[in-house]
C-alpha cells in the first residue's frame, strides 16, 4: 500500500508492528478510515465538532486538511500510526493519528506549533499509542524549528487533560461554555509545553 512518502526519516516502526509516519495527501481508503475515526472521535469527546458527526461533515474535514497538506507554504503536518500485524483483521488498519498546525502569516508565532487531532482507534487503545503519537508528533516538531506546543481538550474529558500532564504539558486555564453540543455546554482547558529547552533560559517577558 502506498503512503506517498517515501522518506524513511518520516516513518519509525515499533516493536508492537505499527508503523508512525507523516503522509502528505490521502488516498481514499486512508479517508475513509480516517473518517470513521474522527465520527468516532467526536462521539467520545467533541475534537472541534458537536455529535453526532455526519460522514458528509467528516469528509469535508479531512479534504480542508489535506488542501493544508498540499499548500505550497507548509502549515500542517499529519502523522498516522499503522498496523502492520500478521492478523489480517488488522493489518493496514490506521491505529491513531495527530497533526500539528501552524500559522504562516504572522512573523511573531512561527516557533509554535497546535498539536491537533489526537485520536486513536478503539480497537488499538491500551497499547500507548496515544503517548507514541504524541512524542512522534514532538520530534518532528522540534526538526521543523518549533520550540513551543499548545493543545486544548475537552475539561471533563475522562482521560486528555491526565495524559497531556503525564507528557510534560503545563494547564494555563479553562475556559467555560467553549463548546455546545447535544448533551449542552463543557468547558475547554488548554495546555502549553516548551520543547526547545533552550528558550528557557532566554526568559520570556
Amino acid at each position: 500500500m502506498n503512503y506517498n512518502n517515501n522518506d524513511n526519516n518520516n516513518i519509525k516502526k515499533d516493536n508492537n508492528s505499527i508503523e508512525f509516519k507523516l503522509i502528505k495527501s490521502i488516498e481514499d481508503d486512508i479517508k475513509k478510515q480516517l473518517i470513521e475515526l474522527l465520527i468516532t472521535g467526536v462521539k467520545d469527546g467533541d475534537l472541534g465538532f458537536a455529535h453526532p458527526l455526519n460522514e458528509s461533515d467528516a469528509e469535508k474535514y479531512w479534504n480542508k486538511v489535506e488542501g493544508d497538506l498540499k499548500e505550497e507554504k507548509q502549515c500542517r503536518l499529519l502523522l498516522i500510526a499503522i498496523s502492520n500485524d500478521d492478523d489480517n483483521s488488522k493489518k493496514n488498519k490506521i491505529a491513531g493519528t495527530v497533526q500539528l498546525s501552524w500559522d504562516t502569516h504572522y512573523n511573531n508565532s512561527f516557533h509554535r506549533a497546535e498539536v491537533q487531532k489526537l485520536m486513536v482507534n478503539k480497537e488499538f487503545r491500551g497499547m500507548g499509542i496515544s503517548k507514541r503519537l504524541m512524542s512522534s508528533i514532538e520530534s518532528h516538531a522540534i526538526s521543523i524549528n518549533k520550540k513551543l506546543l499548545l493543545l486544548d481538550t475537552r475539561s471533563d474529558h475522562p482521560i486528555s487533560p491526565s495524559l497531556y500532564k503525564s507528557l510534560g504539558y503545563i494547564e494555563f486555564g479553562s475556559v467555560p461554555f467553549f463548546s455546545l453540543d447535544s448533551d449542552g455546554y463543557s468547558s475547554t482547558t488548554y495546555f502549553y509545553k516548551v520543547i526547545d529547552k533552550n528558550i528557557l533560559s532566554i526568559g520570556s517577558k
